[in-house]
């Protein structure tokens, strides 16, 4: 069984900017989890028993030709004690009407990949954070295998998830350069992670209907 994700891959130029915050993070901070991550927003992650059964949940989810979902960044944020990581994870946050739009896009994907997936590997990869997760997310795992699913979901794009006091001394480098604006996300891409590196397997272009 493998571990896959489906990510929404942001405009280039937004691409080309959280890319050079990365950067600038290892050659102040050194490596971190995530950092070496090319720049997505998470959508659903799960274990499949098959290789063909993740394919025909993105086949069947791109019958529904998504256009470009909105990607408006509005500021830093931490999420300290990340649940699943331990350390600090320092994300790019999206603004509330663009956290609903794509909401509604996460539930249609959900509905055509989580009914695939292989519920008992999926549900294993959570067994050891499970008193760091809250009640709701707790029941996402059972009922859809991600935690983050629905209200409980704070879309967001990744620097890295930090030591902490490796978080407090690369800051202060990155605080000013934060990509606010709004942007579109141009691509759904599928991911296989091989060793925990994420590798491109399928991408979806989403064209404006």
């Amino acid at each position: 069984m493998t571990w896959w994700f489906f990510a929404l891959q942001p405009e280039q130029s937004l691409y080309d900017r959280v890319s050079r915050l990365k950067e600038q993070a290892a050659l102040q901070c050194g490596p971190q989890l995530y950092l070496t991550d090319p720049p997505h927003t998470t959508v659903y992650l799960a274990c499949y028993e098959a290789a063909e059964r993740v394919h025909e949940a993105m086949s069947g989810f791109s019958e529904s030709r998504p256009g470009p979902p909105e990607c408006r960044i509005t500021g830093w944020h931490v999420f300290q004690s990340d649940p699943l990581t331990g350390n600090d994870t320092l994300v790019c946050r999206l603004s509330e009407d663009c956290t609903n739009s794509l909401r509604l896009f996460q539930k249609n994907l959900v509905e055509a990949a989580a009914p695939l997936r292989s519920i008992a590997g999926t549900a294993q990869r959570y067994a050891a954070r499970l008193e760091k997760l809250t009640q709701p997310e707790r029941a996402n795992i059972d009922h859809y295998g991600f935690p983050f699913v629905g209200d409980v979901w704070q879309p967001h794009i990744t620097i890295a998830s930090f030591v902490p006091a490796d978080l407090v001394r690369c800051f202060p480098v990155l605080e000013d350069g934060c990509p606010t604006g709004g942007y579109t996300y141009s691509t759904l891409v599928l991911y296989r992670l091989r060793d925990g590196v994420p590798v491109v397997e399928r991408t979806l272009a989403l064209e404006p209907s």
